[in-house]
């Protein structure tokens, strides 16, 4: 198949507020973050496995729709030892309620 060279990495979910209205959701005492550590952390963690190290990373995460404590979005742009650049969303916003890996070889 070749080497890898372009990744996207995807946890696009939707969780309404009454989610959030739980007492121990979406707080760092609880949880330890949002969308990233608790539902986008399995693809992170299937694409590291595949990947192997990581080189250099650039990330911003924001609570953009939510009375939260922790994030309900992020995103990075990732390139690892191999030069292969990766795209990272992770988000409880998003209707399409999906999670994928895309390699481009």
């Amino acid at each position: 198949m070749g080497r890898v060279l372009v990744d996207m990495c995807a946890t696009t979910w939707y969780r309404g507020h009454d989610y959030d209205a739980v007492s121990w959701r979406r707080s760092w005492e609880t949880e330890l973050g949002g969308p990233t550590m608790i539902h986008g952390i399995h693809a992170m963690d299937l694409l590291l496995w595949l990947m192997g190290y990581w080189q250099q990373i650039s990330a911003m995460i924001a609570t953009l729709d939510r009375q939260i404590d922790v994030e309900d979005i992020s995103m990075a742009l990732v390139q690892f030892e191999n030069q292969a650049m990766v795209s990272m969303i992770n988000s409880v916003l998003s209707p399409r309620d999906e999670t994928y890996l895309c390699l481009d070889f």
